[in-house]
């Protein structure tokens, strides 16, 4: 994605494609970060992603993919959006509880995470 102004108007309509450059400054916005992930990860090079896909906090996986420049972007955006829900925050219970755990064993720490998440 390249940028030539820095408004979110602009980011807006602007797509990006995993095999395309990436900002190196080490300080990003989220989104860019999540151009990493999704660049290191998902399989399918040919779909691009748009500003609202990157700036949504959802889990980015190997299946991942993103919309085909082929066929209508608003259907396919509705039905990527519902498929990729964005992360629930954790209470602070749980935060406490995955603090503790990562002071103990592999084993005990995956345990706990999921009890205090379900």
């Amino acid at each position: 994605m390249v940028l030539f102004k820095n408004s979110l108007e602009y980011l807006e309509v602007e797509i990006w494609y995993p095999d395309e450059e990436i900002c190196r400054l080490k300080t990003v916005p989220n989104w860019v970060k999540i151009q990493k992930k999704i660049a290191k990860k998902t399989k399918d090079k040919n779909t691009y992603y748009s500003y609202e896909m990157l700036s949504r906090n959802c889990k980015v996986g190997s299946g991942m993919t993103g919309l085909n420049s082929d066929k209508p972007e608003k259907p396919q955006l509705t039905a990527w959006l519902k498929k990729h829900p964005p992360k629930k925050a954790l209470s602070e219970k749980q935060k406490k509880i995955l603090v503790e755990a990562r002071k103990k064993s592999p084993t005990a720490r995956v345990k706990e995470m999921m009890a205090a998440c379900f």
